[in-house]
């Protein structure tokens, strides 16, 4: 149910048997090297989500798919923009961005609890509404 690959600093990207990981609860893939996300590279399943301390610039769209994500870890990259469709993640309790500098300073925050979080997925939703951003689609 849970996948580590924290701490390895060599993945520069998401190795794609994980999409077929069916069971997968919780993958962790924090301090690596990590730039992008393919669409639908990760499993529905997951509920918790750790990109934490890696390179990414922005999310897939598909990154809304993910309705029972509860905690998603994005905090030390650089993300630029982020997909609409994260309005989507209904199920989502916890949002981390902090210390993305490309973010406007309001993204850049812990949110948690399904008001807070809720409340963030429509503030990124007007950030970026009527952006066309590689990979916001």
């Amino acid at each position: 149910k849970t996948l580590r690959l924290s701490k390895n600093n060599n993945l520069t990207e998401i190795p794609e048997v994980v999409s077929k990981l069916t069971c997968l609860k919780t993958l962790r893939l924090s301090k690596n090297r990590i730039q992008f996300l393919p669409e639908n590279c990760l499993s529905i399943t997951l509920e918790v989500l750790d990109l934490s301390y890696n390179k990414l610039e922005g999310l897939p769209a598909s990154i809304g798919d993910l309705v029972n994500l509860r905690d998603l870890y994005l905090s030390n990259n650089d993300i630029k923009f982020l997909p609409n469709s994260m309005r989507e993640m209904k199920s989502l309790q916890m949002i981390d961005l902090q210390q993305n500098p490309s973010l406007p300073a309001s993204l850049q925050q812990v949110r948690r609890g399904e008001a807070e979080t809720k409340q963030l997925l429509e503030e990124i939703a007007n950030e970026f509404s009527g952006r066309l951003t590689k990979g916001a689609e």
